[in-house]
């Protein structure tokens, strides 16, 4: 038995840096079966790669375990394979279209510019909490609807782990749920609002959508996928924006060059991603007796896809724990996923990084962290990577 095969992933005991074992279980081979749980863990880049292509035989559909299964037995569209996966993804697609986009541009700006503008006149603050996390908070409640005093609640269910809950302590899991539970109430009532006065914002167009599809309101359905949309459309961007910053701060030289040329950021930006992927596995569930490599995943088997590992895998990437801006081959990344289940909001979520970066390079002439880069503590999650707390001393551009 092998000592990877032994530990217990995912845990928190892992949350601080979990790279070290991610290399154990690539090295021991294409998968590694866990003694404690039963489950397989599959890191190499290119088997990642083709699980997360062939959803006939691992599925979404992991049970009751995963993230909007209600007591109705609706699963989301994370949960859902093809042909049921792409109705359902159809019906929040339209404001992630390119041309919408664009015509976000605007708002984005505007967001930035406001959550710049009221940085503390001290010249210090924690950048997770004042930049990182509103930005897309701001962004996903204008593009849903959701009026500027239900921000700061927003916020407060941004640590919830979703299909990650099930792996978290017993009163963890019990709290999280209630969260869950608060957030959902709060997607039903906005959606019900919409079914009574139709309106033109993410929310609204995606009733109207529905009920034209179907004939009649389908709340179950509006509740799990809107409540996905609305922490799927934060969580990500907060955290790749928060650790991009990190890595700049770390980085003089690297700060030195993105300042000179702002056509760095795009790049920059998804060697973030791949360096610390804001979801670092997903689950998956096999349909049919299946094999990787010369191991054998019986049917009805769960199986962890480690998008944290394969993006570090030396098979595919020269170097993989070192940021390197340049990276050729760079977007063979799964960060956002990859296939059917490729995210929704990845394009949006770009854009939101790019502008973020060049408007906080333009209005600071000086960033620095006030503490060393090892001391930066990691959020305590199973599932999502991003520093905790961002604390820096900055000076605004005259």
């Amino acid at each position: 038995m092998s000592v990877a095969s032994e530990t217990r992933y995912p845990s928190l005991d892992h949350a601080e840096c979990p790279y070290p074992l991610f290399k154990e279980f690539r090295e021991e081979g294409p998968v590694v079966k866990l003694e404690a749980t039963g489950e397989y863990i599959v890191s190499r880049h290119e088997d990642v790669s083709a699980a997360l292509r062939d959803t006939e035989t691992f599925s979404s559909d992991v049970g009751t375990a995963g993230p909007r299964v209600n007591d109705h037995g609706y699963q989301s569209m994370l949960l859902s394979d093809p042909p049921d996966h792409t109705a359902k993804r159809r019906l929040a697609f339209e404001p992630f279209k390119p041309v919408r986009l664009r015509e976000q541009t605007p708002m984005v700006e505007r967001v930035v510019d406001d959550v710049i503008a009221a940085f503390s006149d001290s010249g210090t603050g924690d950048f997770m909490q004042e930049f990182a996390l509103p930005i897309p908070i701001k962004v996903t409640a204008n593009l849903m609807g959701l009026p500027p005093e239900d921000y700061d609640q927003i916020a407060s269910w941004c640590d919830l782990e979703a299909s990650g809950n099930v792996y978290l302590p017993p009163e963890e899991r019990v709290k999280q749920q209630a969260k869950d539970r608060q957030m959902v109430e709060y997607v039903r009532e906005a959606i019900r609002a919409r079914v009574e006065t139709p309106t033109e914002d993410m929310l609204g167009k995606m009733v109207t959508l529905q009920i034209e599809r179907d004939g009649e309101y389908n709340e179950t359905m509006m509740m799990a996928e809107g409540a996905n949309l609305l922490l799927g459309g934060i969580v990500t961007t907060a955290h790749l924006i928060s650790s991009a910053l990190l890595i700049l701060l770390s980085s003089p030289e690297e700060m030195a060059k993105t300042r000179a040329d702002y056509k760095r950021i795009p790049t920059l930006l998804e060697e973030a991603l791949r360096v610390e992927s804001p979801v670092q596995w997903r689950p998956r569930r096999t349909t049919v007796d299946t094999k990787i490599g010369d191991v054998e995943i019986p049917a009805e088997s769960r199986v962890l896809l480690l998008l944290g590992a394969a993006n570090r895998d030396e098979r595919c990437f020269h170097a993989p724990e070192e940021f390197d801006a340049s990276r050729k081959n760079v977007k063979r990344h799964m960060a956002f996923g990859l296939g059917t289940h490729f995210c929704l909001g990845a394009p949006l979520a770009r854009l939101e990084g790019k502008i973020a970066f060049e408007k906080l390079l333009t209005s600071l002439s000086e960033i620095k962290l006030t503490t060393c880069p090892e001391h930066i503590k990691h959020i305590p999650s199973v599932l999502f990577r991003s520093p905790a707390e961002l604390p820096v001393a900055f000076t605004r551009a005259s």
